[in-house]
């Protein structure tokens, strides 16, 4: 079922803002657009990464993770919510998704393979140097 026209619209207002850097114009009108079509997994992601994007990764992954219990073979996604866990220490979540982006992209022949291996390290010292193994 396609989306309403309004939350194209809408849609289209957004990203551009969020482009621009104009966060706060990017959320509300994606916001709005998510409430139009609140299972459209495009609308969904760009509203999580419209939010990242703002510095609000804890708003933002709600909408990453009902993006990927929608779509779980999206590897931009997966290694989106990745990075935000890692960046939050939550590593059993950061774990979930940057392995499904190894099993994605075994040979590493996508940006977000090789982003997510590089993740996987991040994550790797900051546990060694929690730790005092670093």
């Amino acid at each position: 079922m396609a989306p309403p026209l309004e939350a194209e619209r809408l849609a289209r207002i957004g990203w551009a803002a969020s482009e621009a850097n104009e966060h706060t114009h990017a959320v509300a009108a994606l916001e709005q657009c998510v409430r139009l079509a609140p299972n459209h997994v495009p609308y969904l992601n760009a509203l999580g990464l419209a939010l990242a994007r703002a510095l609000k990764p804890v708003e933002a992954l709600p909408y990453l993770l009902k993006s990927l219990a929608l779509k779980p073979d999206d590897i931009e996604i997966a290694c989106a919510v990745g990075e935000i866990s890692v960046e939050r220490l939550d590593y059993e979540t950061a774990g979930k998704w940057l392995k499904q982006c190894l099993t994605l992209d075994p040979k590493a022949q996508h940006p977000a393979g090789v982003r997510a291996r590089g993740l996987i390290k991040k994550a790797e010292k900051q546990l060694k140097k929690s730790l005092g193994k670093a």
